[in-house]
């Protein structure tokens, strides 16, 4: 779980809409942008890096402030 071909949840700060990206597509270091809107969303290699391990950990879901999607069982 949490490869690099699992989703990750984002949610966009300038029109609040969330949509998924793949993992790997967050490691690479393109800022992300939104699905909507086509914002950038600030988001740094280190500073996914640090979220996935507290993920992968069991520390952090990302998944859990997500009001309209969900992770695919």
């Amino acid at each position: 779980m949490l490869e690099d071909r699992d989703l990750w949840p984002l949610r966009c700060p300038q029109c609040n809409e969330e949509f998924a990206v793949q993992i790997g597509k967050l490691k690479s270091g393109k800022m992300p942008r939104c699905a909507w809107c086509q914002a950038r969303l600030p988001i740094t290699p280190e500073m996914f890096a640090a979220a996935l391990a507290k993920a992968r950990a069991g520390e952090f879901d990302p998944w859990a402030n997500m009001t309209r999607i969900r992770p695919v069982a």
